[in-house]
């Protein structure tokens, strides 16, 4: 749970809506909730869509999040 929370932090800092995918689901990137109903283990492919204002900001940071290779490694 705690990737799924800090992931949701951090997607929470910019006005722009954030969508994460992989095969099977689409969730929120800004809900903690749904991102766990992703059941996204390592390695598991996702595709992030950010849409918004600050979208160019955003989506280097959320894709570093998602590769960060824990929760307490994810950009701050």
């Amino acid at each position: 749970m705690r990737p799924a929370m800090a992931f949701a932090r951090i997607a929470n800092r910019f006005r722009s809506a954030v969508t994460i995918r992989n095969q099977q689901r689409t969730a929120n990137g800004r809900s903690m909730v749904q991102l766990m109903t992703l059941a996204a283990l390592p390695g598991t492919e996702l595709v992030v869509e950010v849409d918004g204002d600050d979208a160019a900001a955003a989506l280097p940071v959320l894709v570093a999040a998602l590769e960060a290779p824990s929760a307490d490694d994810m950009p701050r």
